[in-house]
């Protein structure tokens, strides 16, 4: 968390320790069995796969 503070420009303590607490799944949530799924994140957010090409060497040779 220390890291984080010192490299983002708008660290809010208070929303970031939320936000990291909510994506590693260890605190309180009201829903119950509500997981992060990546299959869908892909398919609404990057369908073509053009971000992870960019971002993952090894996939850039993949077909869409």
């Amino acid at each position: 968390a220390f890291l984080i503070f010192l490299i983002k420009i708008d660290h809010d303590v208070c929303s970031n320790y939320g936000n990291w607490v909510y994506v590693a799944g260890v605190g309180n949530d009201p829903r119950e069995n509500r997981h992060f799924n990546m299959i869908k994140q892909a398919f609404d957010y990057d369908f073509s796969g053009e971000f992870v090409r960019a971002w993952c060497p090894e996939l850039a040779r993949l077909p869409n």
